[in-house]
């Protein structure tokens, strides 16, 4: 055996590449597993570090009682479209087939052993796809070019940053990128063949991408391109229907096999399609229109189209090296004008150009792009040292081509590197563990990393911080400027705590909203009577060297190495250099009776039930206590009544609103 054998290298970087995406895959549960003794033992669905993977593997599961895919909302089964049932069917039997050597039960999510197993069943799919993309894009690059291009290829995509960290992700976009990725391989036979069974193929691998995630429809335009390059090539006559014919049959199979992939869409379609929540891909598509928000994209408002991508995104994602070779390979394959070529640097630009003006401007939408963004490196770089005349010029192409190689493999390492350290969040609690007594209260804030279920793992009890509410609603510049909103926190969640810990889920979205603005600026400065203790954060890092990711997207971070900031109190608070923020303290009737006044001058919820006595603000989950305050104020003569100074009752050295629930109703009790 010797590096002579053709198979050799292409089975080296395959090896090496799968290597860097099973290394780690049980991130996350290794922490959850290694926290101090005295600490609640919790499940990676527990703790909730990916919310899009627990709540796939929530559908997944209710495949076992419907073909249907559903989400229980509210209690309500709500059918789930945002991503396709193709992952789940897999995930399924991947999860099965994992229990004839595990001692689990899969999809019991109520169990810890085997809801960790069953996430990295869903994990291994993902993995195992991410694998197999890597033999694909050698294929792929093999055809375009040549063997040469497709092993530079295979190895740039194999160390891509991005295609590493989905990889270890229960989500789809890996296995979508595989489906995509055999489908431009056929595609790029289509352009200088036309063979009918490439057409088949490729319409078959569309609906299966299309069924895994629906936005995979995209695909579509390359397929199209491909027919049209081919027709250009082969000198036909476009106007004639018979030339249409293998597209036609494309087309159609890939109609057939995304209805027999997903019955929900044609058997039930209004449910599949209609209902307008998360777990809906309309939905989807308002979030991406922004005109709806979601957590995790609060931050987006106002960032720039494509430059976001080419200077927040694809620094992390791609790495330096390879985003400036894959941009320099797309241009570059559009002036050879050959048709894979055109082909592969077509639907990268013109995938760039849809996806990238979407308002949310997550890094995960450009995981489908890494194989062909690796081709057209490999292409341009191979180029560079085989073509030029010459041996000077070959040498610097090859001294670059070695560069290139060689930071992107020193960065998609470093990447991998980060799944077999501790998790920051994990990391962090256990730190306020051995510092704050059972039972302690620890403020956090919520998101898409609130640590709530690690603080109460931990036998701390934990104040919630939501500054989500404050997005897409007007702010009043009075209460701004009376400092109403820092009165009510430091009254409320701040009140009791010693300790506030919180990623960056909203501190990236801290300049979209004038009060989350001053709120970060009051907390950092020391206004708030907290002071910055410690920080807890994972990067890449190979051999002592650290790539400092933390000024990228937190899209790319927040799942699996978000940064974490602990504070602790220091002091008093300095917010008294605003008008108002003592009231909230409620030590006097008038006080109480003034915050009840704003609450209802601004129509502001969160004042209103700072008042509520607390059997009922701490006994009722808040929705319940929203519904009821809602029915209270509804009723003729109850305003007046509430600012009477006997409406108001002492409790503990504070003053609230003398109510009670009877029989699930406020009453008002005047004194």
């Amino acid at each position: 055996m010797g590096l002579d054998r053709p198979w050799f290298l292409p089975a080296a970087i395959l090896a090496f590449g799968s290597a860097l995406r099973l290394y780690g895959l049980d991130w996350g549960v290794t922490s959850l597993r290694t926290v101090d003794d005295g600490v609640t033992q919790l499940s990676i669905g527990e703790a909730s570090f990916h919310p899009d993977a627990d709540t796939l593997t929530q559908v997944t599961a209710s495949l076992a009682e419907s073909i249907h895919p559903f989400l229980l909302v509210n209690g309500e089964p709500l059918l789930y479209s945002v991503y396709g049932p193709v992952f789940m069917y897999l995930f399924q039997v991947a999860a099965r087939f994992l229990a004839l050597f595990v001692d689990f039960a899969p999809f019991d999510l109520l169990d810890l052993v085997s809801n960790d197993w069953t996430r990295l069943a869903g994990r291994s799919v993902s993995a195992g796809a991410g694998c197999a993309t890597l033999w694909l894009t050698y294929r792929l690059g093999s055809i375009v070019a040549n063997r040469t291009t497709g092993l530079v290829a295979s190895l740039l995509l194999g160390v891509t940053a991005l295609h590493i960290q989905s990889s270890h992700f229960c989500t789809v976009d890996v296995l979508m990128t595989f489906w995509a990725t055999w489908s431009l391989l056929l595609m790029v036979r289509m352009t200088t063949s036309g063979a009918r069974g490439d057409y088949l193929k490729a319409g078959a691998l569309i609906a299966l991408a299309a069924a895994t995630k629906l936005n995979a429809l995209v695909l579509l335009l390359p397929f199209v391109l491909a027919h049209g390059l081919w027709g250009r090539s082969a000198g036909q006559r476009l106007a004639s229907i018979r030339v249409h014919v293998p597209i036609f049959l494309g087309l159609t199979a890939t109609l057939l096999i995304f209805a027999f992939l997903v019955p929900s869409a044609w058997l039930r379609p209004l449910d599949y399609f209609g209902p307008t929540y998360h777990g809906n891909v309309l939905y989807s598509a308002l979030l991406n229109d922004g005109a709806v928000l979601m957590r995790g994209s609060l931050h987006y408002a106002g960032t720039p189209s494509y430059l976001f991508q080419l200077f927040d995104l694809f620094p992390a994602g791609l790495g330096v090296s390879l985003e400036i070779t894959a941009i320099g390979g797309c241009f570059y394959a559009l002036t050879t004008r050959r048709n894979p070529d055109l082909l592969l640097a077509g639907f990268v630009l013109v995938y760039f150009v849809v996806v990238g003006n979407f308002e949310t401007k997550y890094i995960r939408y450009f995981v489908v792009l890494t194989p062909p963004l690796a081709v057209l490196g490999a292409r341009v770089l191979t180029d560079l040292w085989n073509r030029p005349s010459s041996a000077l010029l070959r040498g610097l192409g090859g001294a670059v081509g070695v560069i290139v190689v060689l930071t992107c493999v020193a960065y998609g390492v470093a990447v991998s590197s980060m799944y077999g350290r501790p998790d920051p969040r994990v990391e962090a609690i256990g730190w306020l563990a051995e510092r704050v007594p059972p039972g302690g209260t620890v403020t956090v804030e919520r998101g898409h990393n609130s640590m709530s279920s690690l603080v109460s793992a931990s036998g701390l009890q934990h104040r919630d911080i939501d500054l989500a509410h404050f997005f897409g609603r007007e702010t009043s510049v009075d209460l701004l400027r009376s400092g109403d909103y820092l009165g009510y926190y430091l009254a409320g969640p701040l009140a009791a705590s010693e300790y506030l810990v919180f990623s960056e889920d909203q501190l990236a979205a801290r300049l979209n909203n004038p009060f989350v603005t001053q709120y970060y600026a009051a907390l950092f400065s020391g206004d708030l009577g907290f002071a910055l203790e410690r920080k807890f954060d994972l990067q890449p890092q190979l051999a002592g060297f650290i790539w400092d990711d933390g000024g990228a997207d937190i899209s790319w971070r927040h799942f699996d190495h978000p940064t974490v900031f602990i504070f602790r109190r220091s002091g008093s608070a300095k917010a008294t250099r605003f008008p108002r923020p003592d009231i909230y303290l409620l030590r006097t009737r008038q006080a109480a009776q003034k915050v009840v006044q704003r609450a209802i001058e601004f129509q502001e919820f969160l004042f209103f039930e700072l008042c509520l006595p607390d059997v009922l603000r701490h006994g009722s989950e808040p929705e319940h206590i929203v519904r009821l305050v809602n029915e209270l104020l509804s009723r003729p003569g109850i305003l007046p009544q509430l600012l009477m100074p006997k409406a108001y009752v002492e409790q503990e050295g504070q003053w609230r609103l003398n109510l009670v629930d009877v029989d699930g109703s406020y009453q008002l009790r005047l004194l």
